[in-house]
């Protein structure tokens, strides 16, 4: 893989838009519209103080719009100018962000804003990521819903959204829209002006239909497709994913987040491997975190005597239940060699899960491995001079066969009697 990574510096947005942190929550959300992003840094007196992702605001639709900023915000992550690109979608994967600051180690000046999309952008233009194929990447979509269910359905699952939207399709499955963050966030969320409040706010969003708030034909891919195309069509419609279909039915999604995954896995480094698990929240009980990463260590530990693991990506997909014993753990593992393996489990606790997850992925090394292996053999075998004996048995062979095919011996003419 290329050594000559982009920096922060090279793919950032310089002189972003901020805002400062007693501005209200319409304020914000009226820059974010009007300017078409989804991360503000919030600033006091001129400092950098936070960020304001346009997520966090999508998963809480009960708080009011004359909130002020500085109750929203959260830890801006920051990267330094010469960061390089692993380097930064590393910081992003660990804080669970679509974008971090880049700030100037001495002065602490804000110099520029570099975001999922910079980062994928920038990759786009390496050969080595960018031919890669979408199905080495794609994951299995694990949010369906049909067109004519309510909104209120999917308002519920609305945290599990930060990664990739959910797929609509119709009465044939086929997909014809998609709803993420933004769309929940337009439904919701409506900013005011002067006082003025906008006409049919008064209507509840989470009794309207899905197709009324959806997208429209989402951008889609094959799974044959390269990973450049699947760039080109996140940066023409300015997405954070791309679904791959089949027969125009949806069969998996590709997404920044994947993406970064994958930068992360070609950076070249002599430490462990790194470990993303997402979906779970802020929430989540710190005993069941340790069991988690007791098992995943145990799993990798294992997979280490068969090939080097370098990143391990384990996303919590919780079903409509709600109930922590119920979900499906989608993982995907990259190896050193450039390997790539991906599992889907569902058990009935997650521990089970995750322990079914890592065993299903030693399977799967462990088959490459042995089949590497014995291609090996086969090759070695093919090249290899015949034995001693296999010379000879080969000339005993050569010379009945020769014995067989050739014709008998005539018997020698006598000459005629002579006459007395």
């Amino acid at each position: 893989m290329t050594d000559d990574w982009p920096t922060a510096l090279e793919a950032m947005t310089p002189d972003p838009i901020t805002i400062d942190s007693e501005e209200t929550l319409s304020t914000a959300l009226g820059l974010m519209r009007t300017h078409g992003i989804h991360e503000l840094p919030v600033t006091t007196r001129g400092k950098l103080a936070g960020l304001l992702p346009y997520d966090a605001i999508g998963r809480r639709h009960k708080i009011s719009l004359t909130t002020k900023v500085l109750h929203l915000m959260s830890v801006a992550p920051t990267v330094p100018p010469r960061a390089t690109l692993p380097e930064v979608a590393e910081r992003l994967l660990a804080s669970e962000s679509r974008a971090a600051c880049v700030v100037d180690p001495r002065q602490g000046r804000l110099l520029g804003i570099v975001s999922s999309t910079d980062i994928v952008k920038a990759a786009g233009g390496i050969p080595e990521i960018s031919s890669q194929t979408v199905r080495q990447l794609l994951n299995p979509i694990s949010n369906i819903f049909h067109e004519k269910d309510t909104c209120a359905s999917i308002i519920s699952i609305a945290g599990n959204l930060d990664h990739h939207p959910a797929a609509i399709v119709d009465s044939k499955n086929r997909l014809i829209g998609a709803v993420g963050l933004d769309e929940i966030g337009d439904a919701l969320w409506r900013p005011v002006q002067k006082g003025h409040r906008d006409i049919g706010e008064t209507q509840a969003a989470s009794g309207a239909l899905i197709r009324s708030i959806m997208r429209s034909s989402p951008p889609t891919v094959e799974e044959t497709a390269l990973l450049r195309d699947a760039i080109r069509l996140m940066n023409r419609f300015r997405a954070n994913s791309v679904f791959v279909v089949d027969a125009q039915q949806p069969i998996g999604v590709i997404s920044h987040g994947d993406i970064l995954s994958f930068v992360v896995s070609q950076r070249k480094t002599v430490e462990g491997a790194y470990v993303q698990i997402s979906g779970l929240g802020p929430a989540t009980d710190p005993y069941l975190l340790s069991d988690l990463d007791r098992v995943i260590g145990r799993g990798l530990k294992r997979i280490a005597h068969l090939e080097k693991p370098v990143m391990l990506s384990v996303h919590v997909a919780p079903h409509k239940s709600h109930r922590i014993a119920d979900v499906t753990l989608q993982g995907r593992l990259y190896t050193e060699n450039s390997g790539s393996y991906h599992a889907t489990r569902t058990d009935w606790s997650l521990q089970a899960t995750v322990a079914a997850l890592m065993d299903e992925l030693e399977r799967q090394v462990r088959q490459i491995k042995s089949y590497s292996k014995s291609k090996k053999q086969q090759v070695s075998l093919r090249k290899a001079p015949p034995s001693g004996s296999d010379i000879l048995a080969g000339a005993d062979i050569e010379e009945r066969i020769r014995s067989m095919s050739s014709p008998p011996p005539r018997a020698p003419r006598r000459a005629p009697a002579k006459r007395r």
